[in-house]
């Protein structure tokens, strides 16, 4: 019974330590990709 439940311990654990990691990488995509428009942008109305 210790077994299944350190099992079920382990997989529960790797299962939200995934989905944080995929929370994460989500969040980090949609600032880059923000911050990138804004510098895109700047550099458009710069003029030489």
């Amino acid at each position: 019974m210790d077994i299944i439940l350190n099992i079920l311990s382990l997989a529960g654990s790797l299962g939200l330590f995934l989905y944080g990691m995929k929370t994460i990488s989500e969040g980090l995509e949609k600032f880059a990709d923000y911050s990138l428009n804004v510098v895109q942008t700047k550099a458009r109305q710069t003029r030489v």
